[in-house]
């Protein structure tokens, strides 16, 4: 290798370089979190639960959230952030996904993201990684890095986090390699699979029929959501609360909540609205919201990434939330709740939604429904004035001790 990358000088070709650590754990977390804020705060909690488990350990977060996302949930992890994608379009063209502040195409920004990846994990050399949701990283992105550490003699510690659902019954392709690569099980580039969830919410390796030996590989380790108790006294008055998830679909079906919430609140004055958004709203979706709210605006909060949304979520009177990981938030509680699922690519939110609408005290949502302010407004009196019941579901939710440990070399 010395004499490569001295021949490699010579030439003047650029060599990634892999300087000498101390010993200690050395941990990269990756994440793309454009679509949703779900992705990004898992892996944030994680972080911070291995910094608190093994303080000495070094750990280094890849991402292309906003910077000030990751300090929120995250202050005490090193962050790298990579150029990132966003939405364009909307209405009834529909969201695509274009680079963000750059002219390039998505291709040369997935080759830039890759390289970036690449250099990263050679130059740290890590004890251990986790890579999000995605096996191969966004647009394949991780492939690149994937296939070098497979290639080494004694590779770190190599693990997959999938959420609970990793894909629907239907839509397999989660599990396989990209097009160039099909039929190759990604597990084989992970000593680990992690499913941050429960099999008796959703039974991956069966209703997936995924084969023998990436079921022995995969554990699930529960849901890693924040432990937020619940306020001893409630605030005056009723409030529905309100998540988009990351946000960008947020002024399309904030539009007719607000509306919904105004028609209630000529039967309830005492009606507030707290809605919490993600980093992809845009200052004119949040304008056009506040907007709506006409003469009630004095009671409706409007957030972009809210830390204490957690807070008030577990005193809301009613919830009103995207099928993602925030619903487990609340989940064995007996706060009413609409369900409805995100719409883009892959239906696991719909999966999500249904399952969860089996418990009490939790009704799907269907997009149909946002269209027609009269059927939303009904759909929130019901849960506002309908019984509140206890649910007791069993699903383990405290899946973050074990995920680090796992991480850590600790859990087998």
């Amino acid at each position: 290798m010395a004499l490569l990358r001295k021949l490699g000088g010579k030439l003047g070709l650029p060599m990634l370089t892999s300087p000498p650590h101390d010993k200690g754990e050395r941990v990269i977390l990756y994440s793309s979190s454009v679509v949703g804020l779900g992705h990004t705060a898992r892996i944030c909690r994680l972080a911070m639960e291995i910094k608190r488990q093994r303080p000495t350990a070094s750990v280094l977060l890849i991402s292309d959230c906003k910077p000030e996302v990751i300090r929120g949930l995250a202050p005490d992890v090193a962050f790298m952030k990579l150029p990132h994608y966003e939405f364009a379009g909307g209405g009834s063209g529909g969201f695509r996904e274009v680079p963000a502040q750059l002219s390039i195409s998505k291709q040369a920004l997935r080759d830039l993201r890759a390289n970036v990846i690449l250099a990263t994990v050679v130059g740290f050399q890590p004890t251990a990684l986790l890579f999000d949701t995605m096996p191969h990283g966004k647009r394949d992105e991780l492939l690149p890095t994937l296939k070098f550490l497979q290639a080494q003699g004694i590779p770190p510690r190599r693990l997959l986090m999938m959420r609970d659902i990793p894909a629907p019954p239907a839509e397999d392709a989660k599990i396989n390699a990209s097009k160039g690569e099909r039929g190759a099980l990604s597990h084989e580039y992970y000593d680990r699979i992690l499913i941050a969830g429960d099999p008796a919410f959703f039974p991956a390796g069966t209703e997936l029929q995924w084969p023998a030996d990436l079921q022995r590989k995969a554990s699930y380790v529960g849901y890693i959501i924040p432990v937020i108790e619940p306020p001893a006294m409630r605030r005056s008055g009723r409030e529905i609360v309100v998540s988009f998830g990351g946000g960008w679909e947020c002024r399309e079906l904030a539009l007719p909540i607000v509306a919904a919430w105004r028609q209630l609140r000529t039967v309830m004055p005492d009606l507030r609205l707290y809605l919490s958004t993600g980093p992809a709203a845009s200052t004119l979706d949040l304008e056009a919201i506040a907007s709506a709210a006409g003469e009630d605006r004095t009671y409706l909060e409007l957030h972009q990434f809210d830390g204490a949304f957690g807070e008030r979520l577990m005193a809301a009177d009613v919830a009103l939330l995207q099928a993602g990981s925030t619903l487990f938030q609340i989940l064995n509680t007996d706060i009413p709740t609409l369900v409805y699922a995100r719409d883009w690519k892959s239906t696991e939110q719909q999966e999500r939604a249904q399952r969860a609408a089996r418990f009490p005290g939790i009704s799907l949502l269907k997009r149909a429904d946002f269209d027609a302010v009269a059927t939303l407004t009904e759909r929130l009196r019901a849960a506002l004035e309908g019984p509140r019941v206890r649910r007791e579901t069993g699903i383990k939710l405290d899946g973050l001790r074990e995920a680090a440990r796992a991480v850590l070399g600790e859990a087998e």
